[in-house]
Parts: C-alpha cells; sequence; structure tokens
C-alpha cells in the first residue's frame, strides 16, 4: 500500500566552527643460606633463591582474561541503527518486496538525524555531530556533520562511496559541512520498527520487527496505525583499514 511521504524541512544556516597490563610480581621470601657460607656462596645462593621464585611466580601466574565476545554490542548497535532508518530514512516502499538499499535522499535524512541518536548507548555515529548553541550570529541550536564524516558514514553503512546530497539549505561548500537547524524540526518516516530484537550470526546481524505505521503518519492520515507484519534487517560486519562496523545488507518482510 502506498502512502505520500512526509516532507524534509531544513533552514538555511550561517555554517558554525563546527587497562592497566600488571607487570609479573616475584615472590620476595628469604632464601635459607647458612652462616658459614662464603660471601661469593651468599650470592650464588640468593641468586639461585631469586631465579626459583620467579619461576613459580611465572608457572603460577594467570594468564590475562580474554575479550569477551562483541555478540552482545553487535546487536545492540544493529537495533539502533534500524529504529534510525525505519523511523527517520524511508520513503514509501513496496512492503511485499522490501527494501535493497537506501538512496541518496534516505541517506541524507540518516546524516540529518544522528543528533537524535548520539546519546543512545552503543550508537556508533555520535562522534561524528556537533552541536552549536544559539549566539548573537545564528539563534538557533544547530547540530554539524563534516561533509568527510558524512561520506564515510555513507560509505561504511551503505556502502556507498564518495557521496553527496544537493541540499542548498543544509550545506556550507566553505567549511564543507551539512547543518541542520534543530528547532525546525527533523525528518521522519512513515514507518516505525516496533519490538525489535537481534542475533548475530557468524559474520551477519539480523534485527526482527514489526513494521508499522509511524505515529505521526497515522496522525496525518486520520487512521489507526497499519500493522505491515514482521520484517527483518540484515547487516554484515566488515573490517576495513583497521575498522570494524556494519554494512546494511537491506530489510525484507518474513514469509
Amino acid at each position: 500500500m502506498k502512502k505520500l511521504s512526509l516532507l524534509l524541512a531544513c533552514a538555511f544556516l550561517a555554517a558554525g566552527v563546527s587497562g592497566c597490563a600488571l607487570g609479573r610480581q616475584e615472590e620476595s621470601g628469604p632464601a635459607a643460606v647458612s652462616s658459614g657460607e662464603a660471601s661469593a656462596g651468599k650470592e650464588e645462593s640468593a641468586s639461585t633463591a631469586s631465579s626459583a621464585s620467579s619461576d613459580t611466580s611465572a608457572a603460577t601466574e594467570e594468564p590475562p582474561a580474554q575479550a569477551a565476545p562483541d555478540t552482545e554490542a553487535w546487536e545492540q548497535q544493529a537495533v539502533i541503527l534500524t529504529d534510525q532508518i525505519v523511523s527517520c530514512c524511508l520513503q514509501t516502499f513496496d512492503e511485499r518486496a522490501g527494501v535493497t538499499a537506501l538512496d541518496g535522499r534516505e541517506i541524507f535524512q540518516f546524516i540529518a538525524t544522528i543528533s537524535r541518536y548520539r546519546e543512545e548507548p552503543g550508537y556508533p555515529y555520535g562522534d561524528a555531530v556537533t552541536i552549536t548553541e544559539p549566539d548573537s550570529r545564528n539563534p538557533n541550536l544547530v547540530a554539524h556533520v563534516a561533509e568527510a564524516e558524512a561520506q564515510n558514514i555513507a560509505y561504511q553503512l551503505f556502502g556507498v562511496a564518495d557521496w553527496s546530497y544537493d541540499a542548498p539549505d543544509c550545506y556550507d561548500g566553505s567549511v564543507p559541512e551539512y547543518h541542520f537547524n534543530l528547532e525546525a524540526g527533523l525528518p521522519v518516516s512513515p514507518y516505525s520498527a516496533q519490538e525489535a530484537t537481534a542475533k548475530m550470526e557468524g559474520d551477519s546481524v539480523t534485527v526482527s520487527f514489526r513494521l508499522t505505521d509511524s505515529d505521526s503518519f497515522a496522525d496525518a492520515a486520520g487512521d489507526g496505525r497499519k500493522d505491515y507484519g514482521q520484517f527483518q534487517a540484515v547487516y554484515r560486519i566488515m573490517s576495513e583499514e583497521g575498522k570494524t562496523f556494519l554494512r546494511f545488507q537491506g530489510i525484507s518482510p518474513v514469509q
């Protein structure tokens, strides 16, 4: 069923400038030395005792604890990203077919709504946004995302290299950056992800959820919230140039 997409409102703004490893400890118990031995004998005995103490310490020292698996962290991250993609980015689509990739506008809306999720535990892109308070030059609360950061997110999460989007009211090429007036509101989607849970298997993370109309769309349409059934969003764990991240693979209905 097709629905009208909600329009993204952007206001043109002046740009803002925007553990420790424990060392091995040796035992310090006294060595048994006869008082009649010569000084050289004492030194040899002390050296032997010290060596034995070190060997004993090395034999009994427990290995450092291994890092816990990242399963929980990946699953948490995938759930947050799914909520943002579904609730803020998706435009109307054929719910019977699903979504294989986001288009330029939908990626732009992801960049625009980073500030909404920046403080969520496990959210991977919170550091990409800077918030400036109102001042004499600009009376608005503004979120800034450097163009390089936006392109990095578009590549990591959506596999789009050299991403850009024509949004004159929200882009300053002199910085360069995208900026968003938070007081004017942020984009929303006609959809919502309900009861989301995630499961990691191998290098994939699958988020299962119920796809419904968003509250704002249901209110605007004057109808109750429609439930489209069970869906899943799939991510692949990628590693490139020493960085590990999730890449969106698509959203599809569960048959």
